[in-house]
Protein backbone atom coordinates (compact mmCIF):
# COMPACT_ATOMS: atom_id res chain seq x y z
CA UNK A 1 0.00 0.00 0.00
CA UNK A 2 1.76 2.80 -0.62
CA UNK A 3 0.95 6.45 0.89
CA UNK A 4 1.66 10.05 -0.36
CA UNK A 5 2.68 12.70 1.43
CA UNK A 6 5.39 15.94 0.92
CA UNK A 7 9.07 16.59 2.27
CA UNK A 8 8.92 18.74 5.37
CA UNK A 9 12.12 20.68 4.02
CA UNK A 10 11.34 21.22 0.45
CA UNK A 11 7.30 20.48 -0.06
CA UNK A 12 8.28 17.90 -3.19
CA UNK A 13 6.05 14.85 -3.11
CA UNK A 14 7.11 11.60 -1.46
CA UNK A 15 5.39 8.57 -1.92
CA UNK A 16 6.18 5.99 1.24
CA UNK A 17 5.73 2.06 0.58
CA UNK A 18 4.44 1.80 4.68
CA UNK A 19 1.96 3.82 6.37
CA UNK A 20 4.13 5.11 9.35
CA UNK A 21 2.40 8.52 10.38
CA UNK A 22 5.79 10.79 11.71
CA UNK A 23 4.93 14.90 12.15
CA UNK A 24 7.91 15.14 9.71
CA UNK A 25 8.86 13.07 6.47
CA UNK A 26 11.88 14.07 3.88
CA UNK A 27 12.36 13.31 0.33
CA UNK A 28 16.25 13.40 1.21
CA UNK A 29 19.02 13.37 3.89
CA UNK A 30 20.04 16.61 2.27
CA UNK A 31 16.83 17.99 3.32
CA UNK A 32 16.69 16.28 6.58
CA UNK A 33 19.97 17.74 7.57
CA UNK A 34 18.45 21.49 6.50
CA UNK A 35 15.19 20.85 8.85
CA UNK A 36 17.51 19.59 12.02
CA UNK A 37 19.88 22.34 12.06
CA UNK A 38 17.50 24.98 11.17
CA UNK A 39 15.24 23.77 14.03
CA UNK A 40 17.80 23.26 16.67
CA UNK A 41 17.42 19.34 16.37
CA UNK A 42 21.04 18.94 15.14
CA UNK A 43 23.77 21.03 16.44
CA UNK A 44 27.14 21.82 14.37
CA UNK A 45 29.20 21.80 17.44
CA UNK A 46 28.46 19.31 19.21
CA UNK A 47 28.80 16.87 15.89
CA UNK A 48 32.44 18.41 15.57
CA UNK A 49 33.33 17.48 18.93
CA UNK A 50 31.64 14.07 18.64
CA UNK A 51 33.57 13.56 15.02
CA UNK A 52 37.12 14.74 17.01
CA UNK A 53 36.56 12.24 19.99
CA UNK A 54 36.06 9.59 17.22
CA UNK A 55 38.88 10.67 15.43
CA UNK A 56 41.76 11.07 18.28
CA UNK A 57 40.51 7.60 19.85
CA UNK A 58 40.70 5.38 16.77
CA UNK A 59 42.09 7.45 13.81
CA UNK A 60 40.83 8.61 10.57
CA UNK A 61 38.28 5.81 9.51
CA UNK A 62 39.19 5.92 6.09
CA UNK A 63 42.74 4.95 6.46
CA UNK A 64 42.45 2.24 9.23
CA UNK A 65 43.54 -0.72 7.69
CA UNK A 66 44.81 0.75 4.36
CA UNK A 67 48.20 2.23 5.07
CA UNK A 68 51.29 0.86 5.01
CA UNK A 69 51.92 -2.62 3.59
CA UNK A 70 47.84 -3.07 3.33
CA UNK A 71 47.25 -0.42 1.11
CA UNK A 72 47.22 -1.57 -2.79
CA UNK A 73 49.30 0.83 -3.28
CA UNK A 74 52.19 0.32 -1.08
CA UNK A 75 55.42 0.16 -2.85
CA UNK A 76 57.91 -0.92 -0.13
CA UNK A 77 58.10 2.02 1.76
CA UNK A 78 60.88 3.59 -1.34
CA UNK A 79 59.87 5.58 -3.94
CA UNK A 80 62.16 7.23 -5.88
CA UNK A 81 61.06 11.72 -5.93
CA UNK A 82 61.55 13.47 -9.20
CA UNK A 83 64.32 15.17 -8.36
CA UNK A 84 66.02 11.42 -8.90
CA UNK A 85 66.91 11.14 -5.66
CA UNK A 86 65.41 7.97 -3.03
CA UNK A 87 62.85 8.30 -0.43
CA UNK A 88 61.76 6.05 2.29
CA UNK A 89 58.87 5.70 4.84
CA UNK A 90 59.94 6.64 8.22
CA UNK A 91 58.36 8.66 10.95
CA UNK A 92 55.31 8.42 9.61
CA UNK A 93 56.09 10.09 5.99
CA UNK A 94 58.70 10.32 3.49
CA UNK A 95 62.78 10.91 4.13
CA UNK A 96 65.34 11.03 2.24
CA UNK A 97 67.23 7.80 2.08
CA UNK A 98 70.57 9.10 1.87
CA UNK A 99 70.50 11.85 4.42
CA UNK A 100 68.53 8.79 6.46
CA UNK A 101 71.63 6.39 6.38
CA UNK A 102 74.03 9.45 6.73
CA UNK A 103 72.32 10.31 10.10
CA UNK A 104 72.06 6.74 10.81
CA UNK A 105 75.36 6.49 10.52
CA UNK A 106 77.04 9.97 11.67
CA UNK A 107 74.86 11.48 13.71
CA UNK A 108 73.29 14.72 12.85
CA UNK A 109 74.11 16.59 9.52
CA UNK A 110 75.12 20.27 10.78
CA UNK A 111 73.44 23.06 9.71
CA UNK A 112 74.81 24.39 6.54
CA UNK A 113 76.12 21.35 4.98
CA UNK A 114 74.76 18.67 2.13
CA UNK A 115 75.34 14.99 1.42
CA UNK A 116 77.30 14.51 -1.12
CA UNK A 117 77.07 11.25 -3.85
CA UNK A 118 80.82 10.76 -4.44
CA UNK A 119 79.98 8.63 -7.47
CA UNK A 120 76.91 10.73 -8.56
CA UNK A 121 74.75 8.48 -8.23
CA UNK A 122 71.66 9.43 -6.58
CA UNK A 123 70.29 6.02 -5.61
CA UNK A 124 73.49 4.56 -4.76
CA UNK A 125 73.00 4.98 -1.18
CA UNK A 126 75.50 3.19 0.70
CA UNK A 127 77.44 5.19 3.37
CA UNK A 128 81.03 4.64 1.72
CA UNK A 129 79.76 6.29 -1.22
CA UNK A 130 78.05 9.56 1.17
CA UNK A 131 79.79 12.44 2.66
CA UNK A 132 79.00 15.78 4.18
CA UNK A 133 80.34 18.72 2.50
CA UNK A 134 79.20 22.77 3.10
CA UNK A 135 76.48 24.03 0.64
CA UNK A 136 78.61 26.30 -0.62
CA UNK A 137 81.54 23.55 -2.09
CA UNK A 138 78.39 21.30 -2.62
CA UNK A 139 77.45 24.01 -5.39
CA UNK A 140 80.78 24.61 -6.90
CA UNK A 141 80.58 20.25 -7.58
CA UNK A 142 77.40 20.44 -9.38
CA UNK A 143 77.74 23.25 -10.94
CA UNK A 144 81.39 21.64 -12.33
CA UNK A 145 79.56 18.87 -13.55
CA UNK A 146 76.30 20.62 -14.69
CA UNK A 147 77.46 23.81 -16.57
CA UNK A 148 76.72 26.76 -15.82
CA UNK A 149 72.85 25.71 -17.53
CA UNK A 150 72.57 23.37 -14.67
CA UNK A 151 72.34 20.77 -17.69
CA UNK A 152 74.09 18.13 -16.91
CA UNK A 153 73.03 15.91 -20.37
CA UNK A 154 73.62 18.23 -23.11
CA UNK A 155 77.34 19.32 -21.53
CA UNK A 156 78.18 15.91 -21.27
CA UNK A 157 76.88 15.72 -25.47
CA UNK A 158 79.36 19.19 -26.10
CA UNK A 159 82.18 17.43 -24.54
CA UNK A 160 81.69 14.34 -26.35
CA UNK A 161 81.27 16.20 -29.01
CA UNK A 162 84.57 18.60 -28.25
CA UNK A 163 86.70 15.12 -28.19
CA UNK A 164 85.70 13.80 -31.55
Amino acid sequence: MEHKTNCSQCGAQIVRTRRIKKETNFCCTSCQMKYEYANGIRDAKTITRKANEHVRKYGQPHLIGRTGKLNGNWKGGRVIHKSGYMRIRKFGGYVLEHRYVWEKTNGEIPDGWQVHHINGDKLDNRIENLRIIPNAEHQKLHKQSHGEDGKFIKNVVKLLRVVE
